[in-house]
């Protein structure tokens, strides 16, 4: 959510990302290096935000020795920066020209300049990042704004529905408190039609996708036809009379329009993983793989590819899980797709990149093979022709690592505690990383073959396991340093 906000707030909630991740408070100079900004700068944006945070659930503190840190005002809280992250994007530009688009369809350019007090110079810098961000999601904003956002409706109302469902989630309702009591009432009247148990949090996506497609249908537009068939799947007729009765309190009574809606709406349940498919699961995925042939075919090519790619063997019970997975996968990138990097709250780290990326250039590798296959081929031709190998390769990276880290048997990072520390030290550290740590690893009496890491003071060299050197437990230093280690490990472990 950071790409909509002004440089400004963006930084300010950098600023905050990079002190609340740090394991300990955190200098002036050292944030200036990670937001990339002068001490100075830095300073100002410090003393903006301590008097911001008054409003908000946590405190910017400053130690003795002038380094800053989070504090919760609830002791039995974490400290939250999604309130600030709201309060940030209210006052960028990119932020409200996202929200007078989904409300009007259009932008009226010199009377939004005029509301917001900003030149045409500034509403044409801010419209040329709001055209990148689109661009990221298969749409287009027109040269004359005055016509709105063009592309794929699924597209649109996805990407509408992203930006308000994680800024503003369960914060706050950004529409209009009377419709979400309409929608609310009915909701609560016909979700028994759905046959579906929906928590809080699903309801709410819910909300936002229904009050989605009240706009959209005040504004004429609505979803096109796809060339999936769900019509067979259980309880179709249950989502068809959920969206038909919805669609006729708006005044739609088109039979076309609203079996197109219902289509999008079970494709947007599924694929935003909002529901599971848990009542005849087996039979779902027989029937639609029955009415939609093209996508059974795919499916078979794509796991022996990823048999051979990963030189693994699938259990039957592997080899269902992934025709589930994959039909959510190419239904999302055929209909919905929409960058969600674009939606992240944090940044992502070079380190985590960095930690991702031999498991990713697997699956670069994946895609690659796939591309000589002539059915895979076909259909991304057909389908997926707008969307870059970086964009296909995302999409699949994210169950690709789901699949290694599910079925990886034995986690645990293996440490022995030399004998040659002193027995304080010994029993300090053994301790402190079980507290850290806990279940993820395994502090062992001896060294032997299955022993990851030996902590030690003297350079002891005939082992295989990793040496990792401190004095004692005073060595703050070299302890940190062996914490951070053990943390990669443990995260490398969860990657094969």
């Amino acid at each position: 959510m950071i790409n909509f906000l002004d440089s400004e707030h963006a930084k300010s909630i950098k600023l905050l990302n990079f002190i609340n991740s740090s394991f300990r408070p955190v200098s002036i100079e050292e944030i200036g290096a990670h937001i990339g900004s002068v001490n100075r700068t830095v300073s100002a944006l410090v003393a903006i935000i301590q008097n911001d945070t008054k409003e908000y659930n946590f405190e910017l503190k400053q130690t003795v020795d002038n380094k800053y840190f989070l504090k919760s005002k609830n002791l039995n809280q974490v400290v939250n920066l999604d309130h600030y992250l709201l309060h940030q994007g209210k006052k960028s530009i990119v932020f409200l020209m996202v929200e007078e688009l989904f409300k009007k369809g259009h932008i009226n350019t010199v009377q939004f300049c005029r509301d917001q007090f900003i030149s045409q110079t500034t509403f044409s810098r801010c419209k040329k990042k709001l055209v990148q961000i689109l661009r990221e999601c298969g749409l287009m904003l027109t040269n004359y704004v005055k016509d709105g956002v063009v592309g794929s409706e699924y597209r649109l109302r996805i990407f509408y529905f992203h930006f308000f469902e994680e800024y503003y989630g369960a914060l706050e309702w950004p529409f209009e408190e009377l419709i979400q009591k309409q929608i609310a009432d009915y909701f609560k009247n016909y979700v028994g039609l759905l046959d579906l148990e929906i928590n809080e949090s699903q309801q709410r996506k819910i909300y936002y996708m229904l009050y989605i497609f009240r706009k959209r249908t005040t504004q004429k537009q609505q979803a096109e036809a796809t060339s999936i068939n769900l019509k067979n799947i259980n309880n179709y007729g249950g989502y068809y009379e959920f969206v038909e009765r919805y669609f006729l309190s708006l005044g739609v009574t088109d039979e076309k329009i609203i079996q197109h809606e219902t289509q999008f709406f079970i494709c947007f349940l599924y694929t935003q993983n909002i529901i599971q498919i848990k009542t005849d699961y087996l039979g779902n995925l027989m029937t639609f793989l029955r009415d939609n042939n093209n996508h059974a075919q795919l499916n078979m090519v794509w796991i022996e590819t990823f048999k051979e790619c990963f030189e693994i063997e699938l259990t039957s019970e592997q080899e269902l899980g992934w025709y589930q997975d994959l039909n959510k996968i190419h239904i999302g990138l055929e209909l919905f797709y929409c960058d969600t990097k674009i939606f992240a709250k944090h940044e992502v780290g070079i380190n985590d990149e960095i930690s991702y990326q031999s498991l990713r250039n697997k699956t670069s590798q994946l895609v690659n093979r796939l591309l000589t296959k002539a059915t895979y081929l076909r259909y991304r031709k057909k389908f997926l022709s707008d969307l870059g190998d970086e964009s296909i390769v995302e999409a699949y990276f994210a169950y690709v690592y789901q699949f290694f880290l599910l079925f990886q048997q034995d986690l645990t990072v293996k440490i022995m505690i030399s004998d040659t520390l002193d027995p304080m030290s010994q029993v300090i550290i053994h301790k402190k990383l079980k507290l850290l740590f806990g279940e993820q690893i395994e502090i062992k009496n001896k060294v032997d073959s299955k022993i990851d890491m030996l902590i030690t003071n003297t350079n002891r060299k005939q082992f295989q396991a990793k040496e990792l050197f401190m004095y004692s437990y005073k060595d703050l230093r070299n302890v940190e340093k062996i914490i951070q280690i053990i943390r990669e490990k443990i995260h490398m472990n969860m990657l094969f």
